[in-house]
């Protein structure tokens, strides 16, 4: 039987998920921690899941929309790029229906800046309410993390911009956050600095 668990399996695994958008951890023991469950989602992706997921990863449509919630927060507002590549999200996923916590907090990420960058507050309200129900049944804590900051960045309200810090500030106080985590880490500090919220105290 082959072992899944030596180094060149494990980097393998790793590099695979970053790329993905999630992270993998490894207990040899095959038995996950109790103080840990409520940190994880197991996921089962056939192959159109896949398809579906490697969409969502779609690093340029998140970080022109992240750009793009910057200028909407500032003197100049958005662009008419902006409200194209809006209109490209919702065109590419509007109509997505997922069952998965993780997807649906990546589904999410993207639709919520979609609206927002649009001007759209009857959707972006109707969102924020599906999105607020859905917080208490999230068990993944850096899906958690990506739902929170994406409310804080899309509405400036005080509540998420608490929620967002207490939960990613003490990240980069670890001494090698992954990935994954130090792009969470640094789009909060935009948002902050576009919020005008540096320097606050948590």
């Amino acid at each position: 039987m082959e072992d899944f668990l030596t180094k060149a399996h494990m980097e393998k695994l790793r590099a695979a998920t970053e790329r993905l958008g999630f992270a993998v951890d490894f207990y040899p023991k095959n038995v996950l921690p109790d103080e840990k469950a409520g940190e994880y989602e197991v996921i089962s992706l056939a192959e159109e899941g896949k398809h579906v997921y490697t969409r969502l990863d779609n690093s340029r449509i998140q970080n022109g929309l992240h750009e793009a919630l910057g200028r909407h927060w500032g003197d100049g507002g958005v662009t008419a790029i902006d409200r194209e590549l809006a209109t490209e999200t919702l065109r590419a996923y509007g109509e997505l229906q997922l069952d998965s916590a993780v997807m649906r907090c990546k589904l999410y990420s993207l639709l919520l800046p979609a609206y927002t960058i649009l001007g759209d507050e009857e959707r972006q309200k109707s969102l924020i309410g599906t999105i607020v129900s859905f917080l208490p049944l999230i068990r993944a804590e850096q899906s958690l993390a990506l739902l929170l900051l994406t409310l804080y960045g899309c509405t400036d309200s005080s509540i998420y911009y608490y929620h967002a810090h207490e939960l990613i500030d003490p990240w980069s106080r670890e001494s090698s956050p992954k990935k994954s985590k130090l792009s969470l880490i640094r789009r909060l500090a935009d948002y902050d600095r576009w919020l005008k919220h540096v320097g606050i105290e948590n």
